[in-house]
């Protein structure tokens, strides 16, 4: 299934499944559904884990009760997946640099963003007036469905809910001046989404393409069978570090193409246009424009 946070009003926010019936392609609402559960938000519906499913995915094909309301895709705002997680952790380093030599490293090396970040589909980038050099990385991610606390490599997949798409927005020259955490951090630097797709849907994932393009230029190009750490060995090491809990983001890290990388280097600009497609999930896209002032 692909789970969708939207706004159907353009103001309050509710969860959905995207459907496609016949050529159009709809938003299944599942407030009635997940208010009896006792859930109101992504977060929620994913900390009921895997039983749930099969009782959504009977209601989204057999209408549900009173069918449930269905909302053309275009008519709604789509949201982040999960509007609220504790943690936002994005692995760094774990893939080949684009001389396609591996990092040298015994154990992932990860940094944080604010849940603040987030923006989703369609939504813009806002450029910041004290960087001249936004870069992109577009990961795979996923979300935590259980609270997990010293998890083992071999238990660790049963603690992923689904798979979303981030675009690991970053200033450079920030990042290069010593102050990592804000390069990372400023308001929309973390689009996220377009939904959240289920493990039984993305199948293995560590065997996905990972495209981005700017401006329809293709820049990055690889497969997250590439991955120096894999899903299982990245959530055995977090959660040894930290306890992890259901909503909470994992970015995998990015395939080479970023932009300070090419020659001469390529950073975002006012009018530019983004998209990130990984296999079995979709495709994000992001504008840019100059924040205002």
């Amino acid at each position: 299934m692909r789970l969708v946070s939207f706004a159907p009003d353009h103001s309050s926010s509710a969860v959905g499944v995207v459907a496609d019936e016949g050529a159009a392609r709809v938003v299944v609402d599942l407030s009635t559904p997940m208010a009896e559960l006792g859930a109101s938000r992504m977060e929620e519906l994913v900390a009921l884990d895997g039983p749930v499913w099969p009782k959504i995915r009977d209601l989204v094909e057999g209408g549900g009760p009173d069918n449930l309301p269905r909302h053309p895709i275009e008519s709604v705002t789509i949201l982040p997946p999960v509007l609220r997680p504790f943690q936002m952790l994005f692995v760094r380093a774990n893939y080949p640099g684009p001389d396609g030599v591996k990092p040298d490293l015994d154990r992932p090396a990860f940094f944080s963003k604010l849940p603040s970040a987030m923006i989703g589909e369609d939504a813009d980038i806002l450029l910041p007036a004290m960087s001249s050099q936004p870069d992109w990385e577009g990961e795979l991610a996923f979300v935590i469905g259980r609270r997990a606390s010293h998890v083992s490599k071999e238990d660790a997949m049963g603690y992923v809910a689904g798979y979303t798409i981030t675009n690991d927005i970053t200033a450079r020259d920030i990042q290069a001046s010593g102050e990592p955490t804000l390069a990372k951090n400023f308001r929309t630097f973390a689009p996220l989404g377009p939904w959240l797709v289920t493990p039984d849907e993305v199948g293995d994932p560590h065997d996905l393409t990972i495209k981005q393009w700017v401006n329809g230029t293709l820049f990055q190009d690889g497969s997250t069978e590439d991955m120096l750490f894999d899903i299982p060995e990245i959530i055995s090491f977090l959660s040894s570090v930290t306890d992890l809990y259901p909503g909470d983001v994992i970015a995998t890290g990015a395939p080479a193409g970023i932009g300070k990388h090419q020659e001469p280097p390529v950073f975002l600009a006012d009018g530019d246009t983004l998209r990130v497609e990984i296999e079995g999930i979709g495709a994000l896209n992001n504008g840019v424009r100059t924040a205002p002032v």
